[in-house]
């Protein structure tokens, strides 16, 4: 309804505006809404441009000029209006006041790629397999809003300042730090830096050999924990404990073949599948290597 006039919407695109409404003030990506607007099914992203297109003419223009939905480039969208749901759905309604929310939810965390030090580009692999480890180790975290790999991917390799990040992504608290790998041995170092403020809240430097690499992850991630004032509970303690290949070499071929997986072309997914399989000869219990074989096999039969 709009001025108390109906107003038609095709099926997918009420389920964009579902999905957006849903998820008020929060980026969401254009991955995370294909997937919830078309489950278990592969489509071009034009059709979400579409919808999108489709149900910002429905909504029209807030009072300001803006559009309802906002676009961030080549990352997602966002729906900037305040929702108001009253309490019965009968009359469940989205108000058309200009407020838009500055930060997501206080604990939201956006984990940016680690500055690769070394500057050597066959590092890069490493570099990026780490981060997004460390994003998947703290989104286990149930109190805590982890911004996914598809949101921060646009900024890698971008000398932006911290606060302008968190800004862009509507993060309250950013994650940056630098890798440097010389043979067996690693440097890591870890900033928690608070949007707002500009403010470091946690900082941490790691000296480790390259078999401690897992240890580090799961310290990084107890420590935001303990930063942000989030109590663990046992589970997410084991979880977060846990580790999925005890062979060094196996998780690197893993890093590898995740480097290029994404790309989605035929050589790279077959390079990915190839250093997959390298890993599970390593290691036949590394359960994350069987999916990456997987998924592989699946996009190339597609």
């Amino acid at each position: 309804m709009r001025e108390g006039r109906s107003v038609l919407l095709t099926g997918k695109a009420f389920e964009t505006l579902r999905v957006l409404v849903e998820r008020h003030g929060t980026l969401v990506t254009k991955s995370d809404l294909m997937n919830a607007v078309w489950p278990e099914t592969t489509v071009e992203e034009n059709n979400l441009d579409r919808n999108i297109s489709a149900v910002r003419k429905a909504l029209g223009e807030m009072a300001s000029g803006r559009h309802y939905i906002e676009t961030v480039p080549r990352v997602g969208y966002r729906f900037v209006a305040q929702v108001v749901q009253t309490s019965s759905p009968q009359f469940t309604q989205a108000t058309s006041g200009d407020a838009v929310p500055e930060l997501e939810a206080e604990k939201s965390v956006a984990v940016l790629y680690f500055e690769n030090l070394s500057g050597a580009k066959e590092d890069e692999y490493f570099r990026d397999g780490m981060t997004e480890d460390v994003i998947t180790e703290l989104a286990k975290i149930k109190d805590l809003r982890l911004f996914p790999r598809s949101a921060v991917l646009a900024f890698r390799d971008k000398p932006l300042p911290v606060k302008e990040v968190g800004q862009q992504l509507r993060a309250a608290f950013v994650l940056e730090g630098s890798f440097r790998r010389a043979g067996s041995h690693l440097r890591i170092t870890a900033r928690l830096v608070e949007t707002r403020t500009g403010h470091s809240v946690w900082a941490e430097r790691y000296d480790r050999q390259l078999q401690d690499v897992f240890a580090i992850q799961d310290e990084i991630a107890k420590n935001i924990a303990r930063a942000l004032r989030v109590m663990l509970s046992e589970q997410e303690k084991r979880e977060i404990e846990t580790v999925p290949t005890r062979d060094v070499q196996a998780y690197d071929y893993y890093l590898r073949g995740g480097q290029v997986v994404y790309q989605f072309r035929r050589k790279g997914l077959e390079f990915a599948r190839q250093m997959f399989a390298r890993a599970i000869v390593l290691d036949p219990s590394y359960a994350a290597a069987f999916a990456g074989v997987a998924d592989c096999s699946s996009f190339l039969y597609m």
